[in-house]
């Protein structure tokens, strides 16, 4: 990870040459795949004997397998099925759309066995993930080998994998090390499954972690993996879907939700149509009880609705019995629409799902929509990326000027690294358009309140970067006074 002018690593002399030390291992792997910063995403150095080629130890989320001895997957993902206001969202496991094909309520697109974190001999990898072929699939990779052929696997091995409801029911199979050649290691962080569900119901006695029947149990994909038990019913504003998942370090994944929206007849204002997911990280280089809690942005539509009345009414109300004129005047009105007072201390709207979305949320900061004279409110705009590439700003879409270096948080004080602080002067990227009425009394800029905020994860950074992650989201704070 690059701080300042500090690179924190454990390379050899903390150098910028490449650590594949032996020619072996610069032919046997896919080009491209040697990265300089994947030294930083390893405990350890790599495996390189007859049997066997990889990264063993990662500061990877793992799930069990037939490689390790642990019984529970070490992280959480839990996915609030919000149930609307005034409005209905439901989700149902047999739920389907023709643009997925065989797929049902959820699925995760398995984009580590396509991306260039793969360990697992492929003789070809990109940076590209998204739409990619399966790299562990012929003609790219060597396949997989099924629980009935596997070799070099212990008895020990054998009873705690066949005996575990999460090895059992969803990585039966691993990928081959050699094409033709049945090896005696296989790459412990390559699965089938790399997004599992996970049973409410099970506890860390349950029988179920040693002692599951697995001949008896299905082997369950991609197309029907959402039928395992996995949802939440509550009494409260959203139910549950709740996901284990095995990260390699710099991987991406996805999860996607099928459910329904269906109209209200009664609200009208923010509506909130996704609540964002909640990641519970296991970080292990932190300590043995060391968790992260990550929540993706909750996003937003402005739900309208008419409340019509129709008030009849006649003019005038006496009339003489000569002849005379009679009016009958018939006004329709709608309260929420005329006239409008904004209420509410904040507003907030996306535009756009899936693959490219953006959120506005204007009164963050503990700042309120309602700005009298003297006073600023802050706009907090997110570019959320899942496209399965990284966005790149242009060089000068961000002007800025340093105010000073120091470090923000405690790696950065027990590495001796310091970050320059940058304050934005100009979003270059970004077209804010005032009213005219109201652009002599307005002044619009970038926000300078949390330039110094470290980051939730060291090389996750997210306010006023230049490069918005796949799979991740940018942040842009303006200010107006």
């Amino acid at each position: 990870a690059q701080l300042a002018n500090k690179t924190i690593s454990r390379r050899k002399g903390n150098g910028t040459e490449l650590w594949n030390f032996i020619e072996q291992v610069r032919q046997f792997y896919p080009d491209n795949y040697i990265k300089a910063n994947m030294w930083d995403l390893t405990h350890y150095d790599y495996d390189d004997n007859a049997f066997d080629k990889s990264y063993n130890y990662h500061m990877d989320d793992l799930l069990p397998s037939i490689d390790n001895a642990i019984d529970t997957p070490q992280n959480l993902l839990a996915f609030p099925l919000f149930k609307g206001v005034g409005y209905s969202m439901a989700y149902a496991t047999t739920l389907s759309h023709p643009k997925f094909g065989e797929h049902m309520g959820w699925w995760s697109d398995g984009l580590q066995s396509r991306d260039d974190t793969l360990l697992a001999a492929q003789n070809t990898s990109r940076d590209i993930s998204v739409g990619g072929p399966d790299l562990t699939e012929a003609p790219y990779g060597p396949g997989w080998v099924s629980d009935s052929s596997l070799v070099g696997v212990g008895s020990s091995q054998t009873a705690h994998w066949k005996g575990n409801i999460y090895a059992c029911s969803f990585n039966r199979q691993r990928v081959r090390v050699d094409p033709e050649v049945g090896r005696m290691s296989y790459p412990s962080n390559v699965f089938r499954n790399y997004v599992v569900p996970v049973d409410p119901t099970l506890s860390k006695t349950d029988t179920r972690l040693k002692n599951f029947p697995c001949a008896q149990s299905p082997e369950y994909n991609e197309y029907n993996i959402s039928q395992f038990p996995n949802l939440v019913h509550t009494s409260t504003a959203r139910d549950w879907l709740y996901f284990a998942a095995a990260l390699r370090g710099g991987a991406k994944e996805t999860v996607n939700v099928l459910y329904t929206l269906s109209p209200g007849t009664s609200f009208e204002g923010i509506a909130k149509v996704f609540d964002g997911g909640q990641w519970t990280y296991w970080n292990p280089a932190l300590g043995p009880n060391a968790y992260l809690v990550v929540d993706n942005p909750a996003q937003t539509v402005i739900g309208i609705t008419n409340d019509l009345q129709v008030l009849p009414e006649v003019i005038p109300q006496s009339i003489p019995t000569l002849s005379t004129q009679l009016f009958v005047l018939t006004g329709v009105t709608d309260k929420a629409e005329v006239k409008r007072a904004w209420e509410l201390p904040i507003y907030a709207d996306s535009y756009g799902f899936g693959d490219v979305a953006t959120s506005v949320y204007v009164g963050a900061a503990g700042t309120s929509v309602s700005v009298p004279p003297g006073s600023h409110t802050i706009i907090q705009i997110d570019l959320l990326n899942n496209c399965g590439y990284d966005w790149n700003l242009l060089g000068d879409a961000i002007s800025a000027v340093e105010l000073e270096q120091y470090a923000i948080n405690a790696m950065d004080l027990l590495t001796n690294a310091k970050h320059s602080i940058l304050l934005p002067t100009a979003y270059h990227f970004l077209n804010v358009t005032v009213p005219p009425e109201l652009a002599p009394y307005l002044t619009v800029a970038p926000s300078g309140h949390n330039v110094d905020v470290a980051p939730m994860f060291f090389d996750f950074q997210s306010i006023n970067v230049a490069t918005v992650r796949d799979g991740f989201k940018a942040s842009y704070f303006v200010q107006v006074s």
